[in-house]
């Protein structure tokens, strides 16, 4: 089954690309494992179903590829990427489109799409003992997993929780290169490693019987009695290889060994850079102004902002000229050189031969040709001959070197020299000094060419590269500064207002008088109550009283007998005023009324005697006020 590596660029990119368009499809489904083709294109991390059946996807820049005819037939949605074992179904929501290439019209009979174009069809399983015939079909049933036509099944090619694969073939191979195998866990990556680099599960079923029988895919790996490498060469990937180091001080000896590792600085895949610039300086910022630094800090400011690292020297040597210039005739290929240029330095190994300045494999005896030729490759590893002093070779033929400026403001005359240098900010580019904006990492700010890495919202300023909030607090002492941050508190008693000043805040909680705490009042009492503690009430006021009204219907206090209280003190009550004409008890005298006849109603004479009484008590009173007043 398909194996995902999650990353979360990459499925981020995936969401987005919602149509896949034509692309390169591969020719072979190397399984889940290894990339089965290049640049992705349009191809996304979901995938899609390709005209053979095959599921296809992006995973990492790279292309993958799953051969689903005759292992898990139908190619279709799995839920969240298109894969094998599937009911063949497309994505249910549209989002991500099944079908990786389309023709419109339809192929007819015998031809099949391939990238958007019909193409004849012709059945083909050479080689291969299940997956697709290439036309629709399959070459063969496979338990397992079918990678490159080859059925992978059986120890070593499952993945489990235990440490090593049992003793499988390729157990020791794969242990060699990642120990975790068979120190923790035999995991995908395990099987990975023995199916693309140790052999594989695969084993021919007539293997031993001492013929290579390549029909029957018995090949160094799976089958060593029978497909051994002589000596001096190495089984790679199935085939007898012949280490080769020409030209090398370091990198791939092309049988999976080494050619050297370098003492100081980086291997380039040939020589080992070292020097300014080839060399990580830990907390370092720059190479100490070192040929490649304008240029590596144009593509990366990281590298002269925070520290010249590991990747640093990497775009060094791959983007930026290196660190070494190349030395013609010291057996080292380095860059600028070719095999067709300079075949001493860069010769071919076994088995290749130079064409168009690179070493491709050579099918057959390869046949030297100097035909019109006086110097460079022979095409078979060899040279055809050696130029003096101060000419070069073009073309097969020694020419006097004439330095060629033309158009070029730096770079290489083409006879060794230079045709300027350009100076920073710019770099040499195609022979054309060129400013290059400096922007990696930078959301704003200066580009180092005059112009702009971008602008920052309002509210935000640029500072080293990056939009930052400011914080705005002029005219206010509190509140949020609009970047998460405070303008300040407000003391106790004060609350913030949306103006952001601090402003009293009354406080009238359980009172209904008095003072709010910002000179206001939370009410006011009627007379005669007064407010006490922020309620109202009265208060008795007795202060320098010792009797009378205390203000709130009480007394002060009560006088002793004989006294009377005046302005709230007790004082001694004035003497009685009698003489002989007051009326006393006995000048009142009654008379028994007569009764008369009430008609039936009666009543006795208290009633009568009694007004009486009361007249003649009256009178009495008036007689002494009259004596006082006269």
């Amino acid at each position: 089954m398909k194996m995902k590596v999650l990353s979360a660029v990459l499925m981020m990119a995936g969401l987005l690309l919602a149509m896949p368009a034509a692309a390169n499809y591969p020719e072979d489904c190397l399984g889940s494992q290894q990339a089965s083709g290049g640049e992705c294109g349009d191809i996304t991390y979901e995938g899609c179903c390709d005209s053979l059946g095959r599921a296809v996807w992006c995973d990492q820049g790279q292309v993958f590829c799953i051969d689903c005819a005759g292992v898990n037939p139908s190619c279709g949605w799995q839920g969240e990427f298109y894969d094998c074992g599937t009911d063949g179904q497309a994505d249910p929501n549209g989002k991500f489109p099944m079908e990786c290439d389309k023709c419109d019209p339809a192929c007819p009979a015998g031809q099949i799409c391939k990238n958007g174009k019909c193409e004849v069809c012709v059945p083909n399983c050479a080689g291969k003992n299940c997956g697709g015939d290439g036309c629709g079909g399959t070459c063969g049933e496979c338990a397992g997993q079918c990678v490159g036509g080859v059925c992978q099944q059986g120890p070593g090619c499952e993945a489990g929780e235990t440490a090593g694969c049992g003793g499988c073939g390729c157990e020791a191979c794969v242990c060699a290169l990642d120990d975790f195998c068979c120190a923790t866990a035999w995991d995908d990556v395990c099987v990975g490693e023995c199916i693309n680099d140790c052999g594989g599960c695969f084993k021919p079923a007539n293997c031993g019987d001492g013929t290579c029988k390549a029909e029957e895919l018995e090949d160094c790996s799976n089958c060593a009695a029978d497909c051994g490498c002589p000596e001096g060469s190495a089984c790679n990937a199935g085939k007898c290889c012949t280490p080769f180091c020409g030209g090398k001080e370091c990198g791939d000896d092309g049988c999976g060994g080494t050619c050297g590792e370098c003492a100081t600085g980086m291997c380039d895949g040939t020589v080992c850079q070292k020097g300014a610039g080839c060399e990580a300086t830990a907390g370092v910022k720059g190479c100490a102004g070192c040929a490649c630094e304008a240029c590596v800090c144009a593509a990366d400011d990281y590298c002269c902002a925070t520290e010249w690292d590991d990747v640093c020297v990497g775009e060094c040597i791959n983007d930026c000229g290196a660190c070494v210039a190349p030395t013609a005739g010291n057996k080292l290929c380095e860059k600028g050189e070719t095999c067709t240029a300079n075949p001493e330095d860069c010769p071919c190994g076994p088995g290749t031969k130079c064409e168009n300045d690179v070493c491709v494999e050579s099918v057959g005896p390869c046949e030297p040709s100097c035909e019109g030729k006086v110097c460079g490759s022979d095409g078979c590893n060899g040279s055809c001959g050696t130029c003096d002093a101060g000419l070069v070779c073009k073309e097969g033929q020694c020419v006097v070197c004439a330095p060629d400026c033309t158009g070029k403001d730096c770079g290489d005359d083409g006879c060794g020299g230079s045709c300027g240098e350009c100076v920073d900010p710019e770099v040499c580019q195609k022979n054309v000094c060129t400013c290059l904006p400096k922007c990696d990492g930078k959301d704003c700010g200066d580009d180092g060419c005059g112009g702009e890495c971008g602008t920052c919202d309002a509210g935000f300023a640029c500072t080293e590269g990056k939009c930052e909030c400011v914080p705005a607090c002029e005219n206010k002492e509190c509140g949020g500064d609009g970047c998460g941050g405070s303008c300040g508190e407000c003391t106790e008693g004060k609350v913030c207002n949306t103006d952001g000043a601090c402003e009293c805040q009354p406080n009238c909680t359980g009172k209904t008088c008095g003072d709010d705490g910002c000179g206001g009042t939370c009410g006011e009492c009627q007379a005669p109550q007064t407010c006490v503690e922020g309620a109202c009430a009265c208060v008795p006021a007795c202060d320098g009283k010792t009797c009378g009204d205390d203000g709130c219907g009480g007394q002060c206090g009560t006088c002793a007998e004989g006294t009377e209280c005046q302005e709230g003190a007790c004082v001694a009550a004035p003497a009685a005023d009698v003489t002989e004409q007051d009326v006393t008890e006995q000048d009142v005298t009654t008379e028994e009324p007569t009764k008369k006849d009430s008609g039936g109603c009666t009543t006795t004479g208290t009633g009568n005697a009694a007004a009486a009484l009361l007249m003649l008590l009256a009178l009495a009173a008036m007689a002494v006020a009259r004596r006082v007043r006269a």
